[in-house]
């Protein structure tokens, strides 16, 4: 909430609050609940996080397709293109329930955090901290060292090489170039915080140039090749019920609109 009252000052002290490896987690019991995240992924065909580029293009989940290789997007293929791409697909893995997403179209990839009926969600984590002064430092100072730190902070914990002081400030851009620092912030904090439910109030905070730029391949259909499918979705609004009861963006016109009171 800081971060969209642009109330740096507030925020860079509360996330040196934090330790790094702080988790909070919502608890699941294999026997009593039902992980939804490990259901509609690994138990089901209902949502894939298959990503590739093909020919310069990107089609799919972007952190899967060009950061596969980083340990913050650990992935297992279900299924694999058999042919060129866009033909059908073969199972690669046996350890999935199915290898097609549920369309038929692209391949299943299942993420391996939530690989357990019982698997824990983090819904709060540590590591975002870094990740908070980062950004502290790059909008209140344009302070390129500190910026540098917070981010080799994080990338250490996850064991990770650290990057070179970047150059310059730079600008949010899509595709990506990582060369600057907000092209690095913006991708540290995509991979950082994947499938932790922050990527659409990055993207509609920043008004960033992946929603307002780019066109978005949505499907590959499995028999007539590649196309480019609708503009992706714009972020959903911040729920009624949030601006009701946190006080820090209750009175924001601007993210929350007209909200009546509770029972109003």
């Amino acid at each position: 909430a800081y971060l969209y009252l642009e109330e740096w000052d507030l925020a860079a002290q509360h996330a040196q609050e934090v330790p790094i490896d702080h988790i909070e987690y919502g608890h699941f019991n294999a026997e009593a609940e039902l992980n939804e995240l490990w259901d509609i992924t690994w138990d089901n065909d209902d949502g894939s996080v298959w990503g590739e580029v093909h020919e310069g293009k990107l089609y799919g989940v972007p952190a899967v397709a060009l950061w596969e290789d980083d340990p913050r997007v650990d992935v297992t293929h279900c299924g694999e293109w058999s042919s060129e791409f866009g033909g059908k697909v073969s199972r690669v893995s046996s350890e999935c329930w199915d290898y097609r997403s549920e369309s038929n179209k692209y391949p299943q990839y299942v993420p391996n955090k939530y690989d357990d009926i019982g698997s824990d969600i983090e819904y709060f984590v540590g590591t975002e901290s870094p990740l908070i002064l980062a950004e502290v430092a790059l909008r209140r100072d344009g302070n390129l060292a500190a910026f540098t730190t917070h981010i080799n902070t994080l990338r250490s914990h996850f064991g990770l090489d650290p990057i070179e002081q970047p150059t310059t400030i730079g600008s949010l851009e899509w595709p990506n170039a990582e060369d600057d620092a907000w092209s690095i912030l913006d991708r540290e904090r995509y991979l950082t915080l994947w499938l932790h439910s922050r990527r659409q109030m990055d993207l509609r905070r920043w008004n960033h140039p992946f929603l307002t730029d780019s066109p978005y391949p949505a499907l590959v259909p499995a028999h007539e090749g590649l196309y480019s499918g609708p503009r992706y979705m714009w972020c959903q609004p911040i729920p009624a019920q949030e601006c009701n009861a946190n006080r820090l963006i209750a009175n924001n016109a601007e993210l929350c609109g007209t909200i009546p009171p509770p029972g109003g």
